[in-house]
């Protein structure tokens, strides 16, 4: 399959801008540059866009089932993941905390993302392991879904979800909170 010039450019992007905001987040910046360097977190939804992009175009190429979807996720991304975190689990001083058995297995089980006091554990950052995760498990019903209704309905509904997701996280008073706005809901 033709690769698309516009979706390599979009996640170098995103990349770039992911980059950006984790190296200045904690720089003292004034409010100007601090508001642009946050802008760098949008480089996550357009990082996510591409790669469901990506995904739904591998599936019409070629449809896998469930279980081989999420078997070959698990051996591309969440082996080498685990062997991360359990490398960083073995290092004493790569991360201190006394629940560090429980941080490890907030990993291993990918519900770190959902407990705030495993948040930082191991890297803040990986965060995103359990996010993609959320939308693996999904992905081959989302599939399913798109495939038998129009591209209108589609782009309509996953609009509409992420909206009232991100409008009943600001009514919660809970925008800032990683467990809250990194749910899978605010992407789609």
């Amino acid at each position: 399959m033709k690769r698309l010039g516009i979706v390599d450019y979009l996640r170098g992007y995103s990349i770039f801008t992911i980059i950006v905001f984790h190296v200045f987040q904690r720089v003292p910046l004034n409010d100007i540059l601090q508001k642009a360097i946050n802008f760098g977190g949008t480089g996550v939804h357009v990082f996510v866009l591409c790669s469901g992009f990506g995904l739904y175009l591998s599936h019409l190429r070629k449809p896998l089932s469930y279980f081989s979807f999420i078997k070959k996720k698990a051996l591309k991304i969440y082996i080498p993941y685990i062997i991360i975190v359990l490398l960083s689990f073995l290092v004493p001083f790569m991360y201190q905390n006394d629940d560090r058995w429980l941080d490890l297995l907030s990993h291993i089980f990918l519900f770190k993302m959902f407990v705030e006091k495993f948040m930082d554990s191991f890297g803040a950052q990986l965060w995103f392991i359990s996010m993609i995760f959320q939308f693996y498990f999904i992905f081959p019903f989302l599939a399913n879904f798109v495939d038998k209704n129009k591209s209108e309905l589609n782009i309509g509904l996953g609009l509409l979800i992420s909206l009232l997701w991100s409008v009943f996280v600001c009514l919660l008073g809970k925008y800032e909170i990683r467990v809250w706005n990194g749910f899978f809901l605010q992407f789609l």
